[in-house]
């Protein structure tokens, strides 16, 4: 059975006055009907998605362009870096190192990588297929896993492990858990890097409206708005020396600002692909309905609003 998301219904207003419409295939009216994902693991039975919130679709059309989007206009946010510059001082990725990504995606990151780095030996690792089956460099593979199974590594294995944009997806308990597995499988010296998005963003009336939503049904899934800001803090907590903490910002009130167009169509996809916590949250009922709130908040967005992103990178002490 899928995970039931908690949303707490006295915390919320509704969007119009009616009920969510039970007939219309695409209303989702109650919280019940609000399943998370369901996949299987690479022994064929079923296990729930782990995210309260894990609302997107990689199979739905548009999420795996976004994927692809979001990989490569981050790296133009980073000046071209997939893997922050103090971490070069740790990892010589000029000799054969072994890398890990975990929650790979399509997997264009780690495919990036190895490809930047043809001595390197690159594992991504997720819970749902979707990274390429055939077409892929070399020296890239891909395991089905669920990082809270544990790693199935020996200790000191890894020589730089990435997470990136786990907040929506790995509740705050969880945390902790995952970071001392990735300090077990990685070597004396190894990194590990955190890139996480700021889901806040109260800079007008909708805006507010909308992270105070937001955050409630976040925290009442043990997940943090602020996550991003923290990742740093992440790292300490986790024994790892924190080697560089960065952040990055789009102006998204200035369409010819570096990046604006492609991180609006970022935030445009992800929208599509939250959805269904969306018709639930905002009681609307209709196709017609959402377009009218999706065309209002992107409007905030464009208006008011900045994209920002945290990064930091930790070392394992020797």
């Amino acid at each position: 059975m899928g995970t039931h998301m908690s949303i707490p219904k006295d915390s919320f207003k509704r969007h119009s006055g009616r009920k969510s419409d039970h007939s219309n295939p695409t209303s989702h009216s109650t919280i019940e009907t609000l399943d998370t994902r369901e996949t299987y693991d690479s022994r064929g039975s079923e296990k729930a998605y782990s995210s309260p919130l894990a609302c997107f679709d990689p199979h739905r059309n548009g999420d795996s362009d976004r994927m692809s989007v979001q990989h490569f206009g981050l790296k133009a946010l980073f000046e071209g870096r997939n893997i922050l510059k103090n971490v070069n001082k740790y990892v010589d990725f000029d000799s054969p190192t072994r890398i890990l990504d975990l929650g790979v995606g399509t997997g264009s990151w780690i495919m990036d990588v190895a490809t930047e780095n043809p001595n390197a030996t690159c594992i991504g690792i997720d819970k749902l297929p979707i990274f390429p089956q055939a077409i892929r460099p070399p020296n890239v593979t891909f395991q089905i896993l669920d990082i809270l199974d544990g790693l199935p590594y020996q200790d000191n294995y890894f020589d730089f492990v990435q997470l990136r944009l786990f907040g929506a997806c790995l509740q705050l308990t969880n945390w902790p858990i995952v970071l001392k597995e990735v300090y077990r499988v990685l070597r004396p010296g190894g990194c590990v890097q955190l890139l996480e998005c700021l889901f806040e963003e109260a800079t007008d009336e909708f805006l507010t409206v909308y992270t105070n939503k937001l955050r409630v049904l976040m925290a009442a899934n043990d997940l943090d708005v602020h996550i991003a800001k923290q990742v740093g803090k992440l790292l300490a907590d986790s024994g790892y020396t924190v080697i560089q903490e960065e952040l990055k910002e789009i102006d998204l009130r200035n369409p010819k600002a570096h990046l604006a167009k492609e991180f609006m169509y970022i935030i445009d996809e992800s929208i599509n692909g939250c959805r269904p916590i969306l018709y639930e949250i905002y009681g609307v009922a209709t196709d017609k309905e959402f377009a009218v709130w999706k065309a209002e908040y992107l409007a905030a967005r464009r208006n008011s609003s900045f994209s920002r992103w945290y990064a930091a990178a930790g070392m394992k002490p020797i």
